[in-house]
Order: structure tokens, then sequence, then C-alpha cells
């Protein structure tokens, strides 16, 4: 329970050591005082300031060592950890049996890189530690979660949770760690064990919510989402969520109503515009849509996302003049987002620029190179401007990207076919074939006297029969 008397009497304390930095006279604090004073500020990230109040404890107490080791944490924190190891050092000898001194050492040997000597140093905390050595194991733990070494930091809260079996809080550090380390089922077993004592966890439920999104398993995921929004109405993360999942389920109806939950919360946010926006598209209510896009530009003009919405429903509603425009003010915002660039290329093509179109799809390829479909419409259309050696051209320069990728293959092998060059026809038709038989009409559309090769007949035969 939040002890308000406690913060009161802290902040009278941090009043009265400011007043005595203003009017220059000498006030006592004890020891505790001097400390919470520097939590103050380290709290608000103020580190001249709590290092100003700890210089002037060890004034007032040069004999307490419990000050030079704050003033360590201080120097360590504010980005000087070889100098916070300096004051460790010099009272290192007189604190031997202090497990707090062991931890701030090893904590700034872990950011110093030194993990075999911070290990040393945990050896010792652990060791000088009577009572409850969990807490000590927990707090070595989240040393290491600080610098991300989250396998170092699993093997101390798995002897911590031998030591206390249902302890919350090293439940959800565990879960935390196997998540980290994408270890998503251990995880999600962790956070199920965690809710098991605490029920009412929205983070909790999010966390085990986002580890289901994860996965993919998105009906679980929502279930999740549902949870957190029961405990905590307010939770704008867990709506958006919950909607992302409904849209990768293809539920767009309903995660647009999930989304205008979203803007009941915040209103001024235009991704929500935006996101509500591409949902109205999926449906194919396009004039819905380009309002939403427009709602999102509303708040924000340079939100590129929302010029780009647009853009594609003009597209899908054959405005290919009206898209162009949009699609444009987009790349102006933006003009390394290879979807701005490959749609322009799509609008182009439509309005039969062929030149404009070609230098679209070849800045996709820069921007993206493993965007198969840019090569292949980018080929499609030199096919037709100049002739099979062309697109053939265009495609060998994609194979260093997308050699296993079925369609490059069979278009290949069309192009090569009505260039006469059958042996290489043949040998990329087969390659296709391997990666994926069932798309092989991409080869006949191209080149229909393919589909008579009594090689590639014999071949289709025996797939056929198995």
């Amino acid at each position: 329970m939040y002890n308000y008397r406690e913060d009161s009497e802290m902040g009278d304390v941090v009043d009265r050591y400011e007043q005595m930095l203003r009017t220059e006279h000498q006030y006592f604090f004890d020891v505790h005082e001097f400390e919470n004073i520097a939590d103050h500020y380290l709290d608000d990230e103020d580190y001249p300031h709590a290092l100003e109040a700890i210089d002037f404890a060890i004034r007032q107490h040069p004999s307490a060592t419990t000050l030079v080791l704050k003033k360590a944490q201080i120097l360590a924190e504010s980005g000087k950890p070889g100098d916070g190891l300096n004051y460790i050092h010099k009272i290192e000898r007189l604190e031997q049996a202090n497990p707090d001194l062991f931890i701030l050492k090893g904590a700034i040997l872990t950011r110093l890189g030194k993990l075999d000597k911070a290990e040393s140093a945990f050896r010792s905390a652990i060791n000088v530690t009577f009572g409850e050595k969990h807490e000590i194991l927990l707090d070595i733990a989240m040393t290491y979660e600080n610098v991300q070494q989250y396998q170092l930091a699993l093997k101390y809260l798995v002897m911590a949770q031998e030591l206390k079996a249902d302890k919350p809080n090293i439940l959800f550090e565990l879960a935390y760690c196997h998540e980290r380390l994408n270890n998503y089922r251990q995880a999600q077993d962790y956070y199920r064990k965690y809710l098991d004592i605490r029920p009412f966890s929205l983070n909790a439920w999010y966390n085990l919510g986002m580890l289901y999104y994860k996965i993919e398993d998105y009906k679980n995921a929502i279930d999740c989402f549902d949870f957190a929004i029961a405990i905590n109405d307010k939770s704008s993360s867990a709506y958006l969520n919950k909607a992302g999942a409904l849209v990768n389920m293809e539920a767009y109806k309903e995660a647009t109503e999930v989304y205008m939950e979203c803007l009941a919360l915040d209103d001024q946010n235009p991704m929500i515009y935006t996101y509500i926006g591409e949902c109205y598209e999926k449906l194919e209510d396009f004039d819905q849509a380009i309002d939403f896009y427009n709602k999102a530009l509303k708040l924000d003009e340079k939100f590129t996302e929302a010029w780009y919405g647009i853009g594609l429903c003009n597209l899908y509603k054959k405005k290919l003049s009206d898209s162009l425009y949009y699609l444009n003010k987009a790349i102006s915002l933006d003009a390394e987002n290879p979807d701005f660039w490959f749609t322009l290329g799509n609008v182009y093509a439509g309005l039969g620029s062929f030149h404009d179109a070609v230098k679209a799809y070849a800045r996709v390829e820069i921007l993206d190179p493993y965007d198969d479909e840019a090569w292949l419409l980018h080929a499609e259309l030199e096919y037709n401007s100049s002739g099979a050696w062309k697109a053939i051209e265009i495609l060998k320069d994609s194979y260093t990207y997308n050699a296993e990728v079925a369609r490059i293959n069979y278009h290949l092998s069309a192009y090569y076919y009505l260039t006469g060059n059958r042996e290489l026809s043949l040998n990329f038709f087969k390659k296709a074939f391997q990666l994926n038989s069932g798309n092989n009409h991409h080869a006949f559309k191209i080149c229909k006297d393919l589909a008579c090769d009594p090689e590639i007949v014999s071949l289709l035969k025996k797939s056929n029969k198995k």
C-alpha cells in the first residue's frame, strides 16, 4: 500500500535540504535522510544534484561507508561506471559482509562488459547473504536484465524459484526473460503461473496476449486482451492490439468497432484513423476509407500512411490521376518506402506511362530487392516493350535475391523458351516445379508452346500420377 505519510516526510526532508542550499545555512541530516535525498534526485535522473547531495552528506558523515556506496551508484548511473568502481574499491575491505556492495559492484562490472568479474562479485553477494537469499538472486537477475543478458538472468531466477516457488515477482521475471529469448512456450507457462496468483494483473494479461500475437494465435491473444480491458477499460494498447489481431484474422468489421473504442480514449491519434481507413479499404468501402484517411491528415498533414491509403483507394476506384497525386505526396514525405513506389509503378502502368512505371519498379528493386513482384512486373513491361531478352535481363538481375522464388523461375523458363533456348528454359522450369509444382500456369500464360513441349508434358504426367 502507498505510504502517503512516508512520502510527505520525504518531501519535507528534500524541501529542508533545498532551503539549506538557498540560505547557505547548515542543517543536520542523518545518513538515511541523505540517502533518500540522493534517491529523490536519482528518480528524476538529476545526477548533478544527486552527486552534490551525496558529497555534502559525506562531509557531514565521513565515516559512513553507505554514503560512499551511494556515490558509486550515482556515478555508475550517470555514465561513469569506472569512477563508481573506484569508490567501491575504496570501501570494499571495510564492507566484506555487505551484499549490497557486491550487487552494485557486479552491476557496474556488467555495464563495463566484464561478465566474469561480475559473476565473482555476485557469488560474493550470495555468500554473505543470510535469510532471504531469493531477494538477492532476484536483484542479480534484474541487473543482468538491465544489460540484456537474459540467459544469465534466467540462471539466477531459476535459483530464486527453487527457494521460493510461488513468488509472483520471480515468476513474472522468468516469463519476461523467456519472452526476450523467444522461448514463447515457457514464457506463456510462467505468465499463467503468475496469473494463478495475481489474476488481476493488467501487465501479465497484456504480455501474455502479445506472446500469443507473436505466434499468430490470434484467438487466444484476443481473449487475453479482453481480460486486460476488463481490468482497465482505459488500456489503449490492449484495444489496439486486440484490433490488430482481428485484422490478422480478416475480421475487419469487428476490428473497426474496436478501433472506434480506441478513438473514445484518444481521438487525436492519426494512426488510429488510418487503421480504421485500412479496415474499410479491406472491406472495399473505399469512400469510408478515404474519409478516415482524411481525418488522419487533418490531425497531421505529414502522416504518410494516410496519403498512401488515399492513393491506394483511388487506384482501386480506377481514379488513376487522383491516385497519382496522393502517391507522389506520400513519396515526397517518405521516399524510402518500397510499397509507395510499387503502387506508383502500378498506377503508371495503368496509365500507359511505360518509362515512369519502369523507374518506379526499379526504385523498389533498390529499396527491397527481395520484392519478387516488382521484378516480375518490371520484366513484363520490358517484354511488352522490347521482347523476351530484355525481360530475361531484368529477371537475371533479380536472381541474386530471388533464386528460390518459383514464379521467377517459371517466368525465366517461359522467356527463354520464347528466345529458342529450350535447354535453359527446361532447367528453369524443373527448378520452379520443385519449388512449387502448382504454379506452373505462370509459365504457360507467357508461353503457351511451353505447355506442349514433350519433356514438360512428361513431367506433368509423372507428377499427376503421384
